[in-house]
């Protein structure tokens, strides 16, 4: 399985720029905008999600 990296960020133009900065460098980059989009781009089996 290859490796992925998940890059949170609330100013989407710098997650943007950052995460093709990133892939010029050849890893694989999911960018959201916050941390519940975060959470749901994770695999079922990475986290444990509990809701307050």
């Amino acid at each position: 399985m290859a490796e992925r990296n998940l890059l949170i960020d609330d100013d989407t133009r710098l997650a943007d720029r950052v995460g093709e900065y990133l892939q010029d460098f050849g890893y694989t980059v999911s960018v959201v905008g916050n941390g519940t989009e975060g959470l749901d781009a994770l695999p079922k089996r990475a986290v444990r999600r509990t809701d307050p």
